[in-house]
């Protein structure tokens, strides 16, 4: 008996079908959605650009979380988008129900209509756009917060995260610093988190810098006149700061929801991306020492009700993408079960795909770097490594004494930190090598440094 073609193909479609069910289905990656923000003050007012992975112009009821990604000096916010996007997706089900928002601050020679334009880097430390008015970085930042407060538009939203690498994570820890909308924004029920990645400098609340020593003290203004200025320190806040003294902003501060992700690989002194100025100089040699003396300098000054959290990024550099996909970037974004964090208690969320976590880059935590004082004690010490070969030293710079490379202790390892230049800070220099040493109480780990002969 003759067969359809239908029947005829009827058979080997089915198995067709069965092989398609089989495969599995990708979330749909989110659409690239371009908008502008409108931007206002006294001064007068301009439109910021934006990249948004939902319209936030129509409601959006199952948004629970939105991430602001802030891009880094070379205005690459294309690239930081991708990024966030990555991480996203990397986060599975943490990530569900989540607003991308990837804000650029244009520059000056750009001819961009209304768009805000700011000459410089002066955007990191919430400077003043050069045109169409002179509106600060942290006006746009509140514009977008107040945006993602509109409950019209977001009846759902419960957090808003903020998040930074390199010169975007100077911008954010500033933000964090003096930001007006996060504290709006908690009274509406909406809680505002800090993640601040391996910037060059940080606000310090006093005139105290790290000592060569591992301890604190005030630094020689004539070593550096400006270093305690804005937005090194609290000297010449801006306008934004409506007035505030450096006391009550670092007690606002203390308050805020802060994490610093650290590369344990970022300890290049002579990295392009490093702030050399004498100002950041004196916060430390590197991207790494200078976050780990921050947090340090800001547990010692605050030894209960710090709200803030450090990380270290094993195995990765100053790479914003190894970074901010990394197991705490996730935990600290999206409050993944990773990098030593619990998971979170059980709340709705919205409708989303179920994904797994694939394995990217080594990222694990990294215990934060201990004061080396008399109060905690220690385990006995883990062997330092070997040395490594000589270092090039280039030629004697006057004022400055070199100190060679060597092995620093993280609290979760050893990191090598290469040879560099130090200002001279105290007077007929010997230097000490790093080493482990017996208090009393326990083994401390006393960093490299130089101490006067006499």
């Amino acid at each position: 008996m003759a067969r359809s073609a239908g029947s005829i193909l009827a058979g080997p479609m089915a198995l067709f079908l069965l092989w398609c069910a089989a495969i599995p289905v990708r979330a749909q990656t989110a659409p690239e959605i371009r908008q502008t923000i409108a931007v206002a003050s006294f001064r007068g007012h301009g439109t910021l650009a934006v990249t948004l992975s939902r319209d936030w112009t129509a409601p959006q009821p199952d948004i629970v979380r939105a991430v602001i990604t802030i891009h880094g000096k070379d205005r690459d916010a294309a690239a930081y988008d991708r990024i966030a996007r990555a991480a996203l997706a990397r986060a599975g089900d943490a990530g569900r129900g989540t607003l991308l928002v990837t804000p650029r601050f244009a520059g000056q020679d750009e001819p961009a209509g209304d768009l805000l334009r700011w000459r410089g880097d002066g955007w990191m430390e919430g400077g003043l756009s050069e045109s169409p008015a002179a509106i600060g970085s942290f006006e746009a930042l509140d514009a977008i917060l107040e945006k993602l407060s509109d409950r019209a538009l977001f009846p759902a939203l419960r957090s808003v995260v903020l998040v930074g690498h390199s010169a975007g994570g100077q911008l954010v820890q500033r933000y964090a610093e003096l930001g007006h909308a996060p504290d709006r924004l908690a009274k509406a029920g909406i809680a505002v988190r800090s993640v601040v990645a391996n910037p060059s400098s940080y606000g310090y609340f006093t005139a105290d810098r790290p000592t060569a020593s591992g301890g604190f003290a005030p630094f020689p203004l004539d070593e550096c006149h400006r270093f305690d200025d804005w937005k090194y320190g609290m000297r010449d806040l801006p306008d934004y700061a409506a007035g505030a003294t450096a006391a009550a902003v670092e007690q606002a501060y203390v308050r805020r929801d802060v994490t610093y992700l650290l590369g344990a690989l970022d300890t290049d002194p002579s990295l392009d991306a490093l702030d050399k100025s004498c100002a950041a100089e004196a916060q430390g040699p590197n991207h790494l020492i200078r976050g780990h003396d921050f947090f340090r300098y800001l547990r010692l000054r605050h030894p209960d009700g710090l709200n803030q959290r450090e990380d270290d990024i094993a195995g990765i550099g100053h790479d914003a993408s190894g970074m901010l996909q990394s197991d705490c970037a996730l935990a600290a974004i999206y409050d993944a079960p990773l990098c030593g964090h619990a998971a979170p208690a059980p709340a709705s969320a919205a409708p989303g795909p179920t994904t797994t976590i694939p394995a990217v880059k080594p990222a694990t935590r990294l215990a934060a770097r201990p004061a080396p004082d008399r109060l905690r004690p220690r385990r006995a010490p883990v062997p330092i490594p070997r040395p490594r070969p000589a270092e090039h030293r280039p030629p004697p710079v006057a004022g400055r004494d070199w100190q060679p490379g060597g092995w620093d202790w993280t609290g979760g390892g050893y990191i090598w930190v290469p040879g560099h230049a130090l200002v001279r800070r105290v007077p007929h220099p010997v230097f000490v090598p790093a080493s482990w040493q017996f208090d009393g109480y326990g083994w401390i780990w006393v960093p490299a440094h130089w101490r006067s002969s006499r």
